[in-house]
């Protein structure tokens, strides 16, 4: 498999024409110099989806390495003998495709609807054995939040001990079934709705969006924050962290949570702090992530960041994604998918579309791509 080379003439086009309007661009406060008008209509969709929506269970499926690129993860049901039947009423649209690259696809995810009650995630693995955390972490977490009877009270509080009980299973069943999550771990993002509120909890570089009409236009803005070295906050916890438990600073990472693929020598890191590697795909650089045993001692943690929304109703839709679905995707191109098609078939072409991109940009390489799209 070869390595992301970057392009001057690309020949290769992708499956969107850019966006051509004779109005003038409209920028608001939330989206500076990125929103593009859009006619006021809504997509038409096919149910209401007021909740409360029927009872369903979805998960994806373990991996398989016969699983060819581009490939659909095939979805497990569980739950009630109609999870099938109301998932496929639902609204909801769900794709992750193996990325063009060596290895398992190593993306995942859930959803979850009960009465009153909508929980949805995707998990980006990443080392050896990153499929096993996100599988691990896919089948854990539902399970502690609908098990949580503070899920309705105080939801902030049941996320936060969601993720931490997660974190703790995985590392006890890695260590049993002698998968080692030493180096391997991974992201992600999860979402709860319920009581007229949108919470989102993530750690790593996995996002949510939100697609709503503000004024006459439908836009797209981001409720998540990656994890990583070019977040002031993170990169000065990182820093104070080892100003603390490593003051010589001299210890050397052989895990490309920190590193690229090359895994180069002699690199402290302090010095690891102020590298910038985001041209480069296959680098992975998450402060938080599941799993990654080996880099709690520099620094990395399980705990996520939760935040509250509250739902006003101009709301349209929620989407979740992996790194493979938004590393090349406009805010405005993902409106315009909500825009012009009906959401249960925004999933597949949002994949579409990251993957034409992925292949303008790298030739020959594709992270996984993920994203889940709800209608709000």
């Amino acid at each position: 498999m070869g390595t992301c080379a970057f392009m001057n003439n690309k020949t290769t086009k992708s499956v969107f024409e850019p966006v051509s309007l004779n109005r003038p661009k409209e920028k608001t406060p939330i989206t500076p110099g990125l929103n593009i008008c859009f006619e006021p209509k809504r997509p038409k969709l096919k149910k209401k989806t007021e909740y409360p929506r029927e009872d369903f269970q979805v998960e994806g499926f373990f991996p398989s390495l016969s699983e060819e690129p581009f490939a659909e993860k095939l979805l497990t049901y569980k739950g009630n003998s109609k999870s099938k039947e109301n998932f496929a009423h639902s609204n909801i649209s769900i794709s992750c495709r193996r990325g063009l690259k060596e290895g398992f696809n190593q993306d995942n995810f859930f959803l979850v609807s009960k009465t009153h009650l909508l929980i949805a995630g995707v998990f980006d693995g990443h080392g050896p054995y990153g499929h096993i955390v996100t599988s691990l972490a896919r089948k854990l977490l539902p399970q502690y939040l609908i098990s949580d009877s503070e899920i309705y009270n105080n939801p902030i509080l049941s996320l936060e001990n969601s993720f931490r009980k997660t974190q703790e299973e995985i590392v006890q069943k890695c260590i049993k079934t002698g998968n080692n999550c030493f180096i391997s771990g991974c992201s992600a993002a999860v979402i709860l709705i319920i009581n007229s509120s949108l919470y989102t909890a993530h750690i790593g570089n996995c996002r949510v969006y939100l697609s709503k009409i503000l004024q006459t236009n439908l836009i797209t803005v981001p409720l998540t924050k990656d994890h990583d070295f070019q977040d002031s906050n993170e990169n000065l916890r990182i820093r104070n962290f080892l100003s603390v438990s490593m003051p010589l600073a001299k210890s050397h990472l052989e895990s490309k949570v920190f590193l690229e693929k090359t895994h180069r020598k002699n690199i402290s890191v302090l010095e690891n702090l102020d590298k910038d590697y985001s041209s480069c795909p296959s680098s992975l650089i998450v402060t938080r992530a599941f799993g990654d045993l080996k880099n709690v001692e520099f620094g990395v943690i399980s705990e996520p960041f939760v935040s509250e929304n509250i739902l006003f109703g101009n709301e349209v839709a929620v989407i979740l994604c992996t790194e493979g679905t938004w590393k090349y995707v406009k805010t405005t191109e993902i409106s315009k998918i909500i825009k012009d098609h009906e959401i249960e078939n925004s999933g597949n072409v949002l994949a579409n579309l990251a993957w034409s991109k992925w292949i303008e940009q790298c030739l020959d390489f594709v992270e996984d791509i993920t994203n889940i799209v709800i209608s709000l």
